[in-house]
């Protein structure tokens, strides 16, 4: 029993930049299908697909395809991301990550919420067919929970990659090694589907860095600049920022996303999630945890020496 938890631990990611809803709900069973995996010949991007495939299937019963198409759905939504948890386990498991599961996990997660939001749509507009102008005021409130959650979801990814080198020395990749890797893969044939992914992944890159720039200047996404790690700096890193990332880990990533989209499609209350969404967590990311990201990453460029960078395109020298 002790060796399974100690598998279990080891398959996870840092815990501090763990999403509460993961850990408690879907990395559990998660793992069970990633050790179930580990001993066959399935991969962590079959796996992938798999999660993929589920959330596709999502927005098609929501679409018409299965009836009741709600619950239906919202199993299947909730089932892709046990299954897009379970793929990177495996890969820790085998220690086999390789740069284009990491892109294709990504991007997974982009397909999955775009048909099962396009289903809810039209599940919305169906629902709220009169007076003739409600529909379109679905959409567009539709169109903006989709704009602004990617807005969550990938400013808290950036403030993960940068708490994570900063404390733990683990450098995710960012826009300009994406840039140089990409023209390194195309000086010669590219498969046509890794270049679709490679080319999806730096469009997402390019978004996270111009929207930075204007949310947070004090900060840098150049996380192969940032300093090496060092138990001091790390420490002055977790006085300014770690109350911060508890709120970024709970309230706006991936996990909580689906979940709750999961969650309120079963019950047949979507419109509840989008006011959520839209309302709710938009006054807590532009009207609270903006203004506090700034000073935080002030305070930080400060005392360590890292950013500001206006353009997000420069980093300034660390101190030794």
């Amino acid at each position: 029993m002790l060796g399974l938890l100690q598998a279990y631990r080891s398959s996870l990611k840092a815990i501090d930049v763990e999403e509460p809803i993961d850990l408690v709900v879907h990395r559990p069973l998660a793992f069970l299908i990633a050790k179930l995996a580990e001993k066959t010949p399935v991969t962590p991007n079959q796996l992938t697909v798999l999660s993929m495939s589920l959330g596709m299937a999502a927005g098609a019963a929501l679409l018409g395809w299965a009836e009741p198409a709600a619950p239906i759905a919202g199993a299947l939504l909730f089932l892709s991301q046990v299954v897009d948890c379970s793929d990177g386990m495996l890969a820790r498991m085998r220690k086999t990550a390789s740069e284009i599961g990491r892109m294709l996990d990504g991007i997974a997660d982009l397909i999955t919420l775009a048909t099962a939001l396009a289903g809810a749509t039209w599940l919305l507009v169906r629902a709220n067919a009169a007076p003739s102008w409600m529909p379109w005021l679905v959409v567009a409130a539709v169109a903006l929970t989709i704009h602004t959650s990617s807005l969550h979801t990938g400013a808290y990814d950036h403030y993960k990659n940068f708490h994570l080198a900063l404390t733990r020395g683990s450098r995710e990749e960012d826009l300009q090694q994406a840039t140089r890797r990409w023209e390194k893969a195309t000086a010669s044939p590219l498969p046509f589907v890794h270049r679709v992914i490679f080319s999806v992944y730096l469009g997402y890159l390019r978004k996270q860095v111009r929207f930075l720039s204007w949310f947070d200047p004090a900060t840098t996404a150049r996380y192969s600049e940032l300093p090496q790690l060092d138990p001091v700096r790390a420490a002055a890193y977790r006085k300014h920022n770690g109350h911060l990332l508890d709120v970024w880990r709970s309230l706006f990533g991936v996990g909580s996303l689906v979940f709750g989209f999961a969650v309120f499609t079963a019950i047949g209350h979507l419109e509840i999630f989008l006011v959520y969404r839209l309302v709710f967590l938009n006054a807590i990311f532009f009207g609270w945890l903006m203004p506090a990201q700034r000073r935080a990453s002030r305070a930080i460029a400060a005392e360590l020496r890292v950013g500001p960078s206006p353009s997000l395109t420069e980093l300034r020298p660390s101190a030794a």
